[in-house]
């Protein structure tokens, strides 16, 4: 999703720039009568007016997104972040104000044509400038959610058409490690949970973009934002998903719900890849090894993305995936 760069003026912003232009217009016109002159210069500032306010108005709808238009993970992104049905009710608004302000300026103009006095033609600009400005005001809360909106739209992540590895794991258990010791990238690593609290993109020597996850808690279904970050990675983003387990005595989350997780994420995306990560803080014997992997199912990576043990292992694999996907 493109950034929406400019910001949403105010009410009083956009009243201020369009009776300030239409204030200091420049008007140099010869006329038969007074009131033709009057006329005609007043028609010259509803003119301005009306431009003006239509532009920022305008400019608003066009440069929010379509939001119907909106699929996959772009769409569920916004649902996670935004009301979308207020949203739509708020850029609706500015629609209809939009198509308003055309009314009453119309209206004006057929006034000031058929204007038999002086009193008649600021009568007719002072109707429009003050039902305009009304019109505006009231915009005032819209405004101020739409620009709240535009910030939080903005935040979305924009997903580079690569083959994405997306990292999933309990909170702590080395994801954001194995993502700077695969790509380089320098994510906020600290020794407790809770670090990532958004989704975090880098790549693999510009072939592999990893996508590192919120912290997945106890209920992979939770309304939590962050959360709902990394479901929604896992299931519209991932050609594949890097679980990573942490068996050392440390871990804060028993074997039994890192099982329970890698089982919820393989019913959105069942294309998985697992690691057991801090090899260098575990007895990795045969024994050890077996038991590991009569838990996980499946002979894993042994890893320590902090102590660079066997990454590579796992960085070759993952290009190779990616290869063949460009070759599809």
């Amino acid at each position: 999703m493109k950034k929406i760069k400019k910001p949403v003026l105010m009410s009083k912003e956009i009243l201020d720039s369009a009776f300030s232009k239409a204030k200091n217009m420049p008007f140099d016109y010869r006329t038969k009568s007074k009131l033709e002159f009057i006329c005609k210069k007043n028609m010259k500032k509803i003119d301005i007016v009306y431009d003006v306010i239509a532009s920022k108005l305008s400019l608003i709808l066009d440069e929010f997104p379509k939001i119907n238009e909106l699929e996959g993970f772009e769409r569920g992104f916004v649902e996670i972040l935004l009301d979308i049905d207020k949203l739509k009710k708020e850029l609706y608004r500015i629609k209809f104000s939009k198509e308003l302000n055309k009314k009453l300026y119309l209206s004006c103009r057929h006034k000031l044509r058929h204007a038999k006095a002086i009193d008649a033609v600021d009568s007719a600009r002072s109707t429009y400038y003050g039902r305009i400005s009304s019109v505006i005001e009231k915009l005032s809360a819209t405004l101020i959610y739409i620009e709240k909106s535009r910030r939080t739209l903005n935040t979305i992540p924009l997903a580079k058409n690569r083959y994405n590895a997306v990292v999933c794991g309990f909170p702590n258990t080395g994801k954001s490690t194995l993502m700077a010791n695969l790509s380089g990238a320098t994510p906020k690593i600290m020794p407790y949970a809770f670090t990532t609290q958004k989704l975090l993109f880098s790549l693999v020597d510009d072939k592999v973009q990893l996508i590192d996850t919120p912290g997945v808690l106890d209920n992979i279904d939770s309304k939590n934002a962050s959360i709902q970050q990394a479901k929604l990675a896992a299931a519209t983003l991932a050609d594949i998903i890097v679980f990573i387990f942490d068996f050392t005595d440390d871990c804060h989350y028993s074997i039994d719900n890192q099982i329970t997780l890698k089982k919820a994420i393989e019913k959105i995306n069942s294309n998985m890849i697992f690691c057991v990560n801090k090899i260098d803080c575990i007895d990795l014997t045969d024994e050890k090894k077996s038991e590991i992997e009569s838990v996980i199912k499946t002979e894993p990576f042994y890893i320590s993305a902090k102590k660079n043990i066997n990454t590579d292992e796992l960085k070759k694999v993952l290009l190779k995936n990616a290869n063949e996907f460009y070759n599809r």
